[in-house]
C-alpha cells in the first residue's frame, strides 16, 4: 500500500512540474535576446497529409530548447466549424524525459510528420502547430483546403 502511495505522489509531481508560466507568443518569440520563429506547411499526398515544421534561430547566438517529454510538438487540425478532426498526440504515449535541442545561429531544424489515411472530406481546414519547449512556446496556424482528385 505504501508503495502505491509513493508511486502516485511521484506521478503527481511529474505531471505538475511540466507547466510553465512563460509568456507565449504565436509564430515568433524572443528569449534573452534570442529570436526564434516557427512555421508549419503541409502537403497532400494522395490520402495522406505531410506536416513540415520548421524552427528557425534568427539570432547570432545558439538557442537551446528544453523539452520535458519526448513529445516535441502538438498538431491539431480543425474543420470549418472549428471542430477538432485530428490531434497528433491522441492515442500516443510519450516518455517523460528531459531533452535539449540546440539550434545554431541563423540555422533551422525541420521535423516532418505524416498523417496517413486522413479521410477528410473536401473543404476548408486549419492546422495549429505548438512547439512544446519549456519556458517558451512557439506556434503557428495555417488554413488549407482539401480537394479530392
Amino acid at each position: 500500500m505504501r508503495g502505491k502511495i509513493i508511486i502516485i505522489c511521484v506521478l503527481v509531481c511529474l505531471l505538475t512540474s511540466c507547466s510553465s508560466g512563460a509568456v507565449k507568443t504565436p509564430a515568433q518569440s524572443s528569449r534573452d535576446g534570442m529570436t526564434l520563429s516557427t512555421n508549419i506547411n503541409l502537403e497532400q499526398v494522395d490520402a495522406n497529409i505531410r506536416f513540415i515544421m520548421t524552427i528557425a534561430n534568427q539570432s547570432t547566438a545558439e538557442q537551446k530548447l528544453e523539452f520535458t517529454s519526448s513529445q516535441k510538438y502538438e498538431i491539431v487540425v480543425k474543420n470549418s466549424n472549428n471542430e477538432v478532426v485530428y490531434k497528433y498526440s491522441d492515442g500516443k504515449m510519450f516518455a517523460q524525459v528531459l531533452d535539449t535541442v540546440s539550434i545554431q545561429p541563423e540555422e533551422e531544424i525541420i521535423w516532418e510528420e505524416m498523417w496517413t489515411n486522413h479521410h477528410l472530406s473536401e473543404g476548408k481546414y486549419s492546422v495549429d502547430l505548438t512547439i512544446l519547449a519549456k519556458d517558451i512556446e512557439l506556434s503557428d496556424t495555417k488554413s488549407f483546403v482539401i480537394k479530392k482528385r
